[in-house]
């Protein structure tokens, strides 16, 4: 689900710069051939209703689905977070795209963050900063931490996690690798992973902290930064993933849309482009490198006052074409 800083940070980014922005295709470094935002109501609304500088407030409406994550070994199936009520309780659920069979693996759970599925056929969350674990067909739910503060986790191999650890959710920050049988966790600190991912190759990409705007790539022997972009408020990095080719990260901006980077170079390519009233957040690649399932964020102006944030799941290309909606 949305955590609170994460809804907060896309409710001020919405409400600050509806001001000057709109859907008009913006100059970018590199573009792809579907990036376009084409002119629309939704947006236009959300321009001409702010010119007075009216106050927002944004509020997250429910019955949503967020947070998918592809079967590393099925590209046919996702795992994502469903929620159905004010309370944020959420489903952990598993869905073939192929069969349309929907399994609700764990309920009335609070998940913070995007689910990770490994190649060992487990799945790994965030339950209230700890690090779980449940298998694929549902059965062995596990929380396999019990003290300060866990985020981002994903699989560095079949019996390690890698995270964010932090000891009062500030700095100083710590990379984190928990053994799942052991229960061992082993820290660096001032070593990152906020947002973090790993290739098959176990090279990371991650930020520094929250709010960054930068990619960082990691291998055994060095790190670089890819990027070096100051933050605009709309340009804000929500989400990392590796392409299965182990060469291009793929990321979200909380306004600006989906981009890929290669991990040889300092050039963004803009995949799929964003505006106020879409958002794209979480996103996940396909095991066969040919689709990209994403949360998008759908903004509504109502009440001059207010806007409403709908999560949904689609589904496009890797380049960013044939966008649809999953469950419609």
């Amino acid at each position: 689900m949305m955590t609170f800083k994460a809804y907060k940070l896309y409710s001020f980014i919405i409400i600050s710069f509806v001001f000057v922005s709109s859907c008009e295709k913006d100059k970018q470094i590199i573009n792809s051939p579907d990036n376009y935002c084409p002119v629309c109501d939704s947006c236009a609304n959300f321009i001409k209703d702010t010119l007075g500088g009216i106050p927002r407030e944004a509020f997250e409406l429910f019955d949503e689905r967020k947070a998918p994550c592809f079967n590393p070994l099925d590209a046919n199936e996702f795992v994502f977070i469903k929620e159905q009520d004010s309370s944020r309780k959420s489903s952990l659920v598993k869905y073939n795209m192929f069969t349309h069979n929907e399994t609700t693996l764990l309920e009335n759970i609070l998940i913070d963050g995007q689910p990770k599925w490994g190649n060992n056929g487990l799945i790994t969350f965030i339950n209230n900063y700890q690090i779980c674990i449940i298998k694929a067909d549902g059965s062995g739910f596990k929380r396999l931490t019990s003290f300060p503060y866990f985020e981002y986790p994903d699989w560095k191999n079949d019996s390690i996690i890698a995270c964010k650890f932090t000891e009062n959710l500030s700095y100083p920050n710590y990379y984190g690798e928990l053994n799942i049988f052991t229960a061992k966790l082993d820290t660096l600190r001032n070593k990152y992973f906020n947002l973090g991912a790993f290739n098959r190759l176990h090279e990371k990409a991650y930020n520094k902290f929250w709010g960054d705007a930068n990619i960082i790539y990691e291998n055994i022997d060095s790190s670089v930064l890819l990027t070096n972009n100051s933050s605009d408020g709309k340009n804000e990095i929500v989400c990392i993933s590796w392409h299965p080719n182990n060469q291009d990260i793929y990321f979200s901006k909380v306004i600006n849309g989906i981009f890929k980077i290669n991990k040889k170079s300092n050039t963004e390519i803009l995949i799929k482009k964003g505006c106020n009233s879409r958002g794209y957040k979480l996103i996940s690649m396909s095991p066969d490198g040919r689709k990209i399932l994403v949360e998008r964020v759908d903004a509504t102006l109502e009440n001059i006052k207010l806007i409403y944030l709908k999560s949904d799941i689609y589904i496009m290309d890797i380049d960013g074409r044939n966008e649809e909606k999953v469950f419609k």
